[in-house]
């Protein structure tokens, strides 16, 4: 016994000796194969398996941490030269050949991509504890030939299995669940072929969206500590599900009247059903995919349903006919779509708005023999101009009747022949892509009642040279003018206060390529900066939203101060490659993916309430700045899921951050608080202060913490 350990004591002895933080060295498996490994810290020594910290950014070296080639079984050691192995790094056996891995305990991470491609991987051997699971980290790990990874089981100490980890590996069929897991992110088990029934353990409190494939999963149980579901959080189809229940003792849901389906107790939204599932009469309305993809032969929805989410049947190919009750107002897209045998719809007078483009078609009967049949000309559904069938004549110009409330997606897609269109006072909403490549349609009349324009709707109107918005316009979609390069006027009202990513584009645009350099506000929406923006930035009080791609990541601010006030920030509006720190204001309800925040190292939310963001579908590298919250708070931001990611939650006196404090410089602008002497926020003395939270000492002798521009 003795001899054995020494021998693997000498196999895993370094070849190279370093010791700083960062640095990589190389050290020998107890299968002899040579792995390299990064210093994450020499003080505490610990160190990772791999060289990136970064699942894009390499630095111009292997992402390996071995030759991918190597076959058999490898074993990662819990220590390599001193070292505490904490983590797997991004991509680290990204594509290798071994058959079978063995990972040790006391790990903090698994990270992104770790091992995705893994084709011969058939054995997963957990040798004690991981915290995370990351983001794909063993997607993938299938061959083209039916084999790839079957049986998983996951160790006590897993609280986190973070979105597609697990994605596409088509013959996983058996999971065990640790008693630690609190969250499965979206995705994480999706096309995979879960077989037994889906028991999740009580102390789970977030499931992603999609999360699991459930074509063959026979059965669903929700813990009493699940408060957060995500939409179609079993998708592709649960034909075989013969019960859907829900833990009495759970708060947020239930599954009232034995009904076979999840719902969302306050809001009387279910979730999700299946083919055995009655709809009870309390039901108010259908989520996201709640039966999409289902064996339905017949749907039976009762009086007093309001709406019908995205997908909520999509898919469901047995269904010939369908009839939605007079109280229905907003069908969500593809709500019935690619339901090829739906020949009959009873459509309610109520409808006044539809929902976003999804993944699975534009419309909401899209693809089904009942849109198919649709007569020629302008047809609506309910207070919705719901589509345009046919040739349009040469020179058409359209006026929608009274009471039409909504445009619907694509509605007059393509329609080249269309010059002008009136749209009536009560419309309030434009659909994505409704007037997308109506080359020919110079003038578009807008109601004050308008509220929403959404994504790409006027894409492709060659020539538009206006495009005038009423006060009151609030929202305005991604690209929504996009590629309207002749529009040389744009007005923008004062009520807008979010624009999507690229709303109104930019370069090339004759409206943009007007503008002197300089900041760009649009309404209440800052939109960008023309040309070099400052390394520090101030964006302007009175700024509700930051508008999508409003920075981009070739600009070179290192600071940005956001106003109180902001509510808003859109996809990649931020999207700043040399950003470190940053200061969220109480007012912020929303911010999108930003998804070049990798060098960021401390993000603090100033509101005592977490809102809605999509961090989650950025970058990984966001979760390891530290995320500062005010004092109480950090539970609440911890069991929420657009912050829960986060690594280090620290809760902090959030008072010196409400005002952002200018220091003198120089003795004449200010005599007695001139800063003398600044320190880092452990104390330590610095000469040169960079941007970022500071403990500075003034001429009066006294000391406060202030955020440096």
């Amino acid at each position: 016994m003795k001899r054995k350990t020494l021998l693997t004591a000498l196999l895993v002895l370094p070849m190279l000796v370093w010791g700083a933080d960062g640095d990589l060295f190389t050290a020998k498996t107890i299968e002899g194969i040579d792995m390299t490994f990064r210093v994450i810290s020499e003080a505490e020594k610990t160190c990772q398996v791999g060289t990136c910290t970064d699942e894009n950014d390499w630095s111009g070296y292997s992402p390996r941490a071995i030759d991918t080639s190597i076959s058999g079984t490898v074993t990662i050691p819990s220590e390599a030269n001193g070292y505490r192995v904490e983590v797997i790094s991004p991509h680290a056996f990204d594509g290798c050949s071994f058959s079978t891995i063995v990972i040790p305990g006391g790990l903090r991470l698994i990270d992104t991509m770790a091992f995705e491609h893994c084709h011969n991987l058939r054995t997963v051997t957990f040798q004690g504890s991981v915290e995370v699971i990351g983001r794909e980290a063993f997607a993938f790990c299938r061959d083209y030939s039916g084999g790839g990874l079957a049986s998983i089981h996951l160790p006590e100490g897993l609280r986190h299995i973070l979105g597609g980890a697990f994605y596409n590996c088509p013959i996983l069929s058996e999971v065990t669940f640790p008693s630690t897991l609190e969250t499965i992110g979206d995705q994480a088990f999706y096309q995979c072929a879960i077989t037994s029934p889906l028991t999740l353990p009580e102390g789970l409190w977030h499931i992603g969206e999609h999360a699991f494939d459930g074509k063959q999963i026979p059965s669903i149980h929700i813990p009493s500590s699940v408060t957060y579901i995500g939409d179609n959080f079993v998708q592709s189809g649960i034909s075989d599900v013969q019960s859907i229940t829900v833990s009495p003792q759970n708060p947020v849901y239930d599954s009232r009247d034995n009904c076979n389906a999840v719902i969302h107790t306050a809001t009387n939204t279910l979730v999700k059903g299946c083919p055995k599932t009655v709809i009870p009469a309390s039901v108010k309305a259908i989520g996201n995919g709640a039966f999409m993809t289902q064996s339905l032969s017949s749907i039976n929805l009762p009086q007093g349903l309001e709406s019908i989410g995205d997908d909520a049947f999509m898919a469901c190919i047995n269904l010939t006919s369908v009839v939605i009750p007079e109280g229905v107002r907003y069908l969500g897209c593809s709500a019935f779509a690619q339901c090829s045998n739906l020949t009959s719809v009873t459509i309610p007078s109520t409808i006044e708005r539809t929902g976003n483009i999804t993944g699975y078609g534009y419309t909401i009967f899209d693809h089904t023999p009942w849109q198919d049949n649709l007569p020629a000309g302008l047809n609506y559904i309910g207070h919705v101009a719901y589509k345009y069938v046919g040739d349009m004549p040469a020179n058409t110009s359209i006026t929608l009747r009274e009471g039409t409330t909504a445009v619907e997606n694509v509605c007059f897609d393509n329609c080249k022949n269309l010059t002008s269109v009136n749209l009536p006072e009560g419309l309030t909403e434009i659909g994505n892509l409704a007037f997308c490549s109506c080359e020919s349609l110079t003038d578009v009349q807008f109601p004050a009642s308008l509220r929403k324009i959404k994504s790409e709707a006027f894409y492709g109107c060659t020539s538009l040279t206006a495009f005038v918005l009423p006060e009151g316009v609030t929202t305005i979609g991604d690209r929504v003018i996009g590629n309207c390069s002749n529009i040389s006027k744009l007005s923008v009202p004062h009520s807008v206060t979010e624009i999507g990513y690229d709303g109104f584009g930019k370069e090339g645009m004759a409206w943009y390529d007007a503008l002197s350099e300089g900041p760009i506000y649009l309404g209440q929406v800052f939109y960008g900066y023309k040309g070099t923006a400052p390394a520090s930035l101030t964006i302007a009080p009175g700024t509700k939203g930051i508008a999508g791609d409003a920075l981009s990541s070739n600009q070179e601010c290192t600071s940005i101060s956001l106003p109180d006030g902001l509510t808003n920030i859109q996809f990649a509006a931020l999207s700043l490659s040399f950003l470190e720190e940053i200061v969220l204001p109480a007012t912020l309800q929303y911010i999108d993916s930003q998804s070049w925040w990798r060098r960021v190292k401390a993000v603090y939310a100033l509101s005592e309430e977490p809102f809605d963001t999509k961090f989650g579908r950025g970058r990984s590298s966001t979760y390891k700045a530290t995320l500062y919250v005010p004092v109480g708070a950090a539970y609440s931001y911890a069991h929420h899921p657009g912050w829960y990611l986060f690594e280090n939650i620290v809760e902090r006196d959030m008072s010196d951050l409400s005002a952002i404090e200018a220091i003198a410089s120089d003795k004449t602008s200010s005599p007695n608080s001139y800063a003398t002497d600044y320190y880092t926020l452990d104390g330590r003395k610095t000469e040169t202060p960079r941007h970022g939270l500071h403990i500075v000492r003034t001429a009066d002798g006294t000391a406060r913490k202030v955020i440096l521009p």
